[in-house]
């Protein structure tokens, strides 16, 4: 999955780099098409296809962890600050807990819906939870994005090891 730059930071091949764009892309169709009210769930189809898309997103986000905790190694230097270590480590997975919270409050929200709970305290605090999820994937996402780009300033050669554009 990966070979190692002359400073044993390891370069990402097109596959890893291509699971990481292209769940960028899923991650953002998934806000883009986000629905505007709960009550929109009583169009059947709709409801169907959302439980099936949040159960999909969910499976990949999951495979997506498995696959990376695995096979991916740092693009940090080996000499980088114990703290930037830490907060990369950890900042990953803030980000898939957030958006696996995100598919399973939309499941969660789905079901209640095919069930009959179309209001109420449970239906309320199943849509709170996830308006949390996706509000906190916008924060923790923009902290990545920030930190990519703080490497993209510095030089360092993370930002090179994920995206391919902007390399000058």
């Amino acid at each position: 999955m990966t070979e190692l730059a002359r400073d044993d930071r390891p370069v990402r091949s097109l596959l890893v780099k291509g699971i990481h764009w292209g769940f960028v892309l899923l991650y953002a169709y998934a806000i883009y098409k986000g629905l505007e009210s709960v009550n929109q769930l009583s169009d059947r189809a709709l409801l169907n296809f959302e439980l099936v898309f949040a159960t999909v997103f969910l499976a990949v986000t999951a495979a997506r962890f498995f696959l990376m905790r695995r096979y991916f190694n740092s693009a940090l230097a080996n000499d980088t600050p114990k703290v930037i270590k830490w907060a990369a480590h950890y900042g990953h997975y803030a980000i898939y807990a957030a958006v696996s919270l995100i598919a399973i409050s939309g499941i969660m929200i789905g079901l209640l819906y095919r069930f009959g709970v179309e209001a109420g305290l449970i239906m309320e605090a199943t849509i709170a939870l996830h308006e949390i999820a996706v509000t906190g994937s916008y924060v923790i996402i923009g902290g990545h994005v920030a930190a990519a780009l703080m490497h993209r300033v510095i030089g360092d050669g993370v930002w090179g090891a994920m995206v391919p554009l902007w390399r000058g």
